[in-house]
């Protein structure tokens, strides 16, 4: 079992399903669009299988969605001003899947580096490559499909990723697991509260024409 909490939270076990529908919902409660609501929701669920707490990862860049306009840094590399995880991650990663960026993305004062770590994990199983993700400390972590190994708690200062290179093998790090996930219930109820932003409030008129729970049981 998948637990990204610590030892002292009041539990809640849910499936790996379960968690990506909720995440799901929960970035689009936030005001993401949906394709980048469900690479939110796939991180979420890959931090969580690599012993990482990914709701609360999620949760801090869900809290920055609705400010999140690219803001570049004057400079030779491609750099993100004042960096949303959420947004700016994703673009971050296809600019080096793409190869227009060649000596890897900056991105200053970062709102959830463990995100970002997630985001890595997600595209390093849809490209077949692995990322490294440091910060201005010397901190890193080399993210694989499988694998998360190293120093993923990042200063959020200035986080630089780019394309792993050979030498850059990742070593045997934390696995993904596999089976059902445990979350901390105070993270579960806040990642709820996002979701139910996109609930319709229901009325007579809409519960005829069928909307929320239906007038009989065989609905």
């Amino acid at each position: 079992m998948a637990s990204g909490v610590g030892s002292d939270c009041r539990p809640v076990i849910v499936s790996g399903n379960e968690l990506l529908a909720a995440a799901h919902k929960a970035a689009v409660g936030a005001g993401l669009p949906t394709g980048i609501a469900e690479d939110v929701s796939q991180a979420t669920v890959w931090l969580c299988r690599h012993e990482v707490d990914g709701v609360q990862a999620a949760l801090a860049g869900l809290a920055n969605a609705d400010d999140a306009s690219a803001r570049l840094v004057p400079g030779n590399a491609i750099a993100f001003a004042d960096a949303r995880a959420a947004m700016h991650g994703p673009s971050a990663l296809d600019l080096l899947v793409a190869g227009a960026a060649p000596d890897g993305v900056m991105l200053h004062d970062l709102d959830s580096p463990r995100l970002l770590v997630g985001l890595a994990g997600v595209a390093a199983g849809l490209h077949h490559m692995g990322f490294v993700i440091r910060d201005d400390r010397g901190a890193a972590c080399t993210v694989s499909d499988e694998h998360l190994a190293g120093e993923f708690a990042l200063d959020p200062t200035r986080v630089h990723v780019r394309i792993a290179a050979p030498q850059d093998a990742t070593p045997e790090g934390e696995q993904a697991s596999t089976g059902q996930i445990v979350v901390d219930e105070i993270m579960w109820t806040r990642l709820n509260e996002y979701a139910a932003r996109t609930y319709v409030a229901a009325t007579e008129q809409s519960r005829v024409s069928g909307a929320g729970a239906g007038l009989t049981d065989n609905d």
